[in-house]
């Protein structure tokens, strides 16, 4: 990096960038380090479930195996919508308890998103060992995972074999 200073103001810059005061950008920053953090926790599991669904894809439709790792796959992503969630809550009500919800939810999802990677490439027949929560009702048209609403199936897929 090229470090100099300029002549007029004095303030040392670094590859043409002022370091000075923090600016309100900065303030926000440091303010909402919870929901940035929740915001890379999440693109890097929304990539890492992508990844596992392009492998889920290579595996027919026949395949016995294919059932279980799709069942993997949608356990995962109701644990992926329950930390987002969470980050949702946190950030309207700066509540701790909901970030670390957050947080956590998006460090399992990655950890057993890579797991289940692993399995779909090598071709394994092992079974990843995850237990999906049970979506409930409670007298509304809304399903609730653990207190978090889920997206209902409003077009599910139908997969036509031909003969």
């Amino acid at each position: 990096m090229n470090k100099k200073v300029s002549d007029s103001s004095r303030s040392p810059t670094l590859s043409g960038q002022s370091v000075g005061p923090p600016t309100s950008r900065t303030q926000w920053m440091l303010k909402n380090l919870s929901y940035l953090r929740a915001f890379e926790k999440f693109s890097t599991v929304k990539l890492m479930l992508g990844r596992v669904n392009l492998e889920l894809a290579k595996l027919g439709h026949d395949d016995p195996l294919y059932a279980r790792r799709l069942g993997e796959f949608n356990a995962l992503m109701l644990e992926c919508s329950k930390a987002r969630w969470y980050s949702s809550i946190g950030v309207a009500t700066k509540s701790k308890s909901d970030w670390k919800k957050a947080l956590r939810g998006f460090a399992e999802c990655t950890r057993r998103g890579k797991e289940l990677l692993g399995l779909l490439e090598r071709g394994s027949k092992e079974l990843l060992d995850i237990e999906a929560s049970v979506p409930l009702k409670r007298g509304t048209e809304i399903e609730y995972a653990d207190d978090a609403p889920i997206v209902p199936e409003i077009c599910p897929v139908v997969i036509l074999q031909g003969s």
